[in-house]
């Protein structure tokens, strides 16, 4: 026999914002999930955000030369969470997103070393921590910390062995 509890799962669509940081700068990502929660406890969905601000960086050749272009970066995960005492009007959560992503730097401004990179591939798990309360049934408010781990996110290793740029 199932109890009332067991019979609690829902669908949420959720907008997020997240500080983060590339390359050593400050970027503002924008994204959110889709997610389905079963038995108010553990979810599956999927992720994905992109960094929304003028991500201005500065790249050296190997003669020295500087450019300053512009990075664009975007990535989409399959998404799990679970909520421990997800019943209590605070309560906490561990998640994990594992996923596929892509970069592209190009150059801004007249007269420096002309670049347009193509698209870099690159693969993300992002293991995270969370705080949520129950304003509502139906609404929770929470904060997020999580860390994404990911391979040669900054490098595009062909483009850059082509136009000789260093690592």
């Amino acid at each position: 026999i199932l109890d009332d509890y067991s019979q609690h799962n829902g669908f949420s669509i959720t907008a997020n914002e997240r500080a983060s940081t590339l390359g050593g700068k400050s970027v503002v990502m924008s994204g959110g999930r889709i997610v389905l929660t079963m038995n108010k406890e553990t979810s599956f969905g999927l992720m994905g955000y992109g960094v929304t601000d003028a991500s201005i960086f500065t790249f050296k050749d190997n003669d020295g030369n500087e450019a300053t272009g512009n990075m664009q970066m975007g990535y989409g995960a399959l998404y799990f969470e679970h909520t421990f005492d997800s019943d209590h009007w605070i309560h906490w959560g561990l998640s994990a997103s594992l996923g596929i992503g892509a970069t592209k730097m190009s150059s801004l401004i007249p007269g420096d070393v002309s670049f347009n990179a193509p698209w870099s591939v690159f693969y993300t798990l992002e293991p995270g921590a969370n705080i949520e309360f129950n304003v509502f049934s139906w609404m929770r408010v929470g904060w997020e910390v999580s860390y994404r781990l990911s391979d040669d996110l900054l490098s595009n290793q062909s483009y850059a062995n082509e136009r000789k740029l260093k690592d």
